[in-house]
């Protein structure tokens, strides 16, 4: 009895471990894992932030931004070639029409002069878009001299070159006009869900 009565301080203890490494493994929104690292092009990455894509008091998809060095400012996290990470899960649906037009937007107000190469190369991005449902996931995974991968549970993956491409589709979310200004500031880690 005695050794029993001893082993419950140290069972309580590796609960209590256990429970705690599992908050530090992946973060829960609504039920979505978000881990706190991600393996892009050799390089670990980690959770920056996460935010809600809303409109009209709707939430339409959770993101997560992953980086090699964690900030809160959004210039200075696009600026180096380096790799970076969004991963999107879908939590209502959200028409084809919908998400191009919002994406369309992005690029027009954070990028609205592209070179003609470019524009082609959001044009591809753009018509690789399904139509999305609650557990769809998109994943935009940039790697240096490779270029942007979109892939996920709804889309036929593909690889989109240049950082210009990268930086475009990032300043989305993350530019001088974002989609959504509270989606921003969770993907910088100024706010938390």
């Amino acid at each position: 009895m005695r050794r029993i009565r001893a082993l419950i301080p140290a069972l309580a203890l590796a609960v209590i471990a256990a429970l705690s490494a599992g908050d530090a493994v992946a973060k829960s929104v609504d039920g979505v894992e978000f881990p706190d690292t991600a393996s892009v092009g050799g390089a670990t990455l980690m959770r920056n932030g996460i935010g809600a894509r809303t409109a009209m008091f709707m939430r339409f998809y959770l993101a997560a931004l992953y980086v090699e060095k964690p900030g809160q400012d959004a210039a200075a996290l696009l600026a180096p070639d380096r790799p970076r990470e969004a991963r999107l899960a879908i939590v209502k649906d959200v028409s084809k029409e919908r998400f191009v037009d919002a994406a369309q937007a992005g690029f027009d107000k954070n990028t609205p002069s592209p070179s003609p190469d470019l524009k082609a190369r959001m044009d591809t991005f753009l018509a690789l878009i399904p139509p999305l449902k609650p557990g769809d996931t998109l994943n935009f995974t940039y790697v240096p001299g490779t270029g942007t991968r979109i892939h996920g549970s709804a889309v036929k993956a593909t690889t989109i070159p240049g950082k210009d491409f990268a930086d475009a589709l990032f300043k989305i979310w993350l530019g001088g006009h974002p989609a959504d200004a509270d989606l921003k500031n969770g993907l910088l880690g100024k706010s938390s869900l």
